[in-house]
């Protein structure tokens, strides 16, 4: 048995004759009825029934029967499924308690006389269904009344549970009266919503927001904002990253020196580690363009901090100092591309001179 009969297999499943198979696999009919009649020898028993093109019942496989069931009595019933040939694992499931691939699993290899259980894998825990084709939309304040103005920019929790958003609207949350675009959070459970962008003591921004972003326990949320009065001291007119902490309420700016200097350019592009204290930012330069530089020293920050090596909260990208390992370094670079081309040069002349046909001329002109 190899993955070629079980793809033929398959194909002839869902086309319902060797012929549809064969031009859905892109081959020809001889091929697909050679691989299933070999897996028919291989299991000693008859899989496809040749006056109809359906499988019989030895056929079958669990993944059929899902899709029967769905099509017939369950139009409820979500499944996803991809490649049906055990390649990509999508329709994996716990059949009568062990984890197996619906795909794979036929059904003479089941005992019949009993059910047979098919439910999701205990490895991977059931949070919320999102494959029911449903529509729900998000930008709705706690009672579902709509927003009055433009929503944007949405960003799920990693737990799936939780919506972060942009909106410009000013009837999802009681009191929002700034007149301004806000950072909003909808709990998708119970349908609750909370406006993210406000300072502490729930005093509303003085100007825009964007660009939400979770931590991995979803407890905060990093945002880019222009406004001046979400933390004391903000006096640098420029777009900055802050952390909303959901459980404390507190508002914290991130786009900060280690020792609490405000950064005299613009910042953006929040987004919080796996540790959740670690915050990156991306300060726009030179009219939205980034040097080299910083993209650089960007990522060498973050690879000390994911290292252990720095502190997370010393995040602050600065061009680094010129050392004398990096001036050494840069110096031995100089040196070696004119010495490498140099001796590519050499070589080739030498090369030149010692081949038998380098006095010789084949294509004329010759002078």
């Amino acid at each position: 048995m190899d993955l070629r009969q079980l793809s033929a297999l398959a194909a002839v499943a869902d086309a319902g004759s060797f012929s549809a198979a064969a031009r859905h696999l892109h081959t020809v009919q001889s091929n697909v009825s050679t691989h299933v009649a070999r897996l028919e020898r291989e299991l000693g028993a008859t899989l496809v029934d040749r006056s109809t093109g359906a499988l019989t019942d030895e056929g079958e496989v669990v993944l059929d029967i899902i899709h029967r069931l769905q099509a017939t009595q369950a139009g409820d019933l979500a499944v996803r499924w991809n490649c049906k040939a055990g390649k990509c694992g999508s329709c994996s499931a716990e059949i009568n308690g062990r984890p197996r691939l619906m795909c794979m699993t036929r059904l003479d290899s089941l005992d019949l006389a009993a059910p047979v259980t098919v439910e999701p894998m205990r490895a991977f825990p059931l949070i919320k269904d999102l494959a029911t084709d449903a529509i729900q939309r998000i930008s709705t304040d706690a009672a579902g009344e709509e927003g009055n103005r433009d929503s944007s920019r949405p960003v799920f929790s990693p737990d799936g549970s939780k919506v972060a958003f942009g909106s410009s609207a000013s009837n999802l949350v009681p009191g929002d009266t700034n007149d301004q675009g806000e950072v909003f959070v909808k709990d998708l459970r119970s349908g609750a919503i909370e406006r993210i962008s406000t300072a502490a003591d729930g005093t509303q921004g003085n100007s825009g927001r964007y660009g939400p972003a979770f931590s991995p326990d979803g407890g905060k949320v990093a945002f880019t904002s222009v406004a001046s009065n979400l933390v004391p001291g903000d006096t640098n007119s420029q777009p900055d990253v802050f952390v909303r902490d959901r459980v404390t309420g507190t508002t914290e700016r991130v786009s900060v020196s280690s020792a609490g200097v405000e950064g005299v350019y613009n910042s953006g592009s929040p987004a919080i580690s796996d540790d959740g204290l670690e915050r990156h930012y991306l300060p726009y330069m030179f009219k939205g363009k980034v040097p080299l530089w910083l993209r650089q020293m960007t990522r060498e920050v973050i690879a000390q901090a994911e290292a252990g090596g720095v502190n997370p909260r010393d995040y602050g990208v600065l061009p680094k100092p010129l050392s004398m390992d990096m001036y050494n370094r840069g110096l031995r670079y100089f040196l070696w591309i004119p010495g490498i081309f140099g001796t590519l040069l050499t070589g080739a002349a030498t090369v030149a001179e010692l081949s038998p046909w380098y006095q010789s001329c084949y294509f004329p002109p010759c002078y």
